[in-house]
């Protein structure tokens, strides 16, 4: 006979849930000013908070990074045209079992004290906005009408939206009986030495690189990349960050060398846009100085005091063609995706250890690699 499952209780149960909303990591946030120190004293003080400022100038990573500081959960509502009472505040759901209450993320914020961000909050409708109102006040109170219940705020409850003031083409305003209930904390671009570090670290590319993209005035948040925890920096990990931005009619060009990128293009072009390719570059086998080639010899020589890294596959055809005949088996190898892998093992290379794309993954890799020879 088996024993019925023992059902959580609810305090932990509701601890539980909320966990998911915790940022577990110091998110990268390059302040320009006393922005973190104001953005403290206002959930310090129960205050809430507008950040105005134009699009790509890092408010939201700001919330991501003020969230971690102050452990709190962190849940986030994009705001539209569609975003109604019920997306906020919940509704009534029927399922097997009959009808149940489903907290939206506005009460599970003023429940459980999490830090709700309601991103452009100018996107949802005027009569939407309305239920804030008593939330941003005194009472810090959340009427829920279709439950006949009048929430209390959690003491952690803090309210903190986005908006862009005069953005060009824009719907509406916001309107004064809302603006005025909040705190602004203006945002800005920053200075392009600041921005020139923030678009290197956060897109891996070169200062130098970095800097031509700033000059041209490409901000960090108009720089698409995979997910920071993606399992493999290719086509496919950055399409699921660009599908949302692909629009049908959209004119995208591939810069690539001589060839590639070919499941990019036709994904996009699934989804309506317009692809073409420019090559940039063409993938040749290197010309050795006599110090390479002497670095080379060395490798080959003695294969368990060296580490070979690839992330090219044609890297290692070229590999090939500059040691035609040469023994592998000895050797060891850090591959950082899969295909890479499998061409490294195929061409004979004894050791190949898989790694994540980025810096930590690939040095953690290759300590491990060397503590296996110590």
């Amino acid at each position: 006979m088996l024993a019925p499952t023992p059902r959580a209780a609810p305090a932990a149960a509701a601890a539980l849930r909320m966990d998911a909303y915790r940022i577990a990591t110091e998110p990268y946030y390059r302040s320009v000013g006393d922005e973190l120190a104001l953005f403290e004293a206002a959930c310090a003080q129960r205050l809430p908070l507008m950040l105005k400022g134009p699009t790509g100038c890092g408010k939201t990573r700001l919330v991501e990074r003020m969230a971690w500081a102050l452990q709190r959960p962190l849940i986030t509502v994009a705001c539209n045209d569609d975003t109604s009472v019920g997306d906020l505040v919940g509704r009534h759901l029927l399922d097997a079992d009959g009808t149940h209450w489903q907290d939206g993320p506005l009460t599970l914020a003023v429940r459980h004290g999490a830090i709700c961000y309601l991103d452009e909050v100018v996107e949802a409708r005027a009569d939407t906005l309305a239920v804030i109102h008593p939330l941003t006040d005194t009472r810090r109170l959340l009427p829920i009408d279709r439950r006949n219940e009048l929430l209390k705020a959690h003491p952690d409850f803090q309210l903190v939206v986005s908006y862009n003031p005069g953005t060009p083409g824009a719907p509406r305003e916001l309107k004064a009986a809302t603006r005025q209930r909040f705190c602004a904390l203006d945002c800005s671009y920053p200075g392009t030495e600041v921005e020139v570090e923030i678009v290197a670290r956060e897109s891996g590319i070169p200062t130098d690189l970095a800097a031509s993209l700033v000059a041209l005035g490409v901000p960090a948040g108009c720089i698409v990349q995979p997910a920071a925890d993606a399992a493999q920096f290719d086509s496919e990990s950055l399409w699921q960050q660009l599908q949302p931005r692909v629009q049908a009619g959209m004119q995208v060009v591939i810069v690539r060398g001589d060839g590639g990128r070919d499941w990019l293009a036709d994904t996009l072009r699934a989804a309506g846009a317009q692809v073409d390719f420019v090559q940039a570059y063409r993938r040749t086998a290197p010309r050795l100085r006599p110090a390479e080639q002497a670095a080379l010899q060395a490798a080959l020589a003695q294969p368990a005091e060296h580490l070979w890294l690839f992330s090219s596959a044609e890297a290692i055809g070229h590999l090939q063609f500059l040691a035609p005949g040469a023994d592998w088996q000895p050797a060891q190898a850090l591959a950082t995706h899969p295909r890479i892998e499998a061409r490294a093992r195929a061409l004979g290379f004894g050791r190949v250890l898989f790694s994540r794309p980025s810096f930590d993954a690939v040095a953690r890799a290759a300590r491990a690699l060397h503590g296996t020879h110590e």
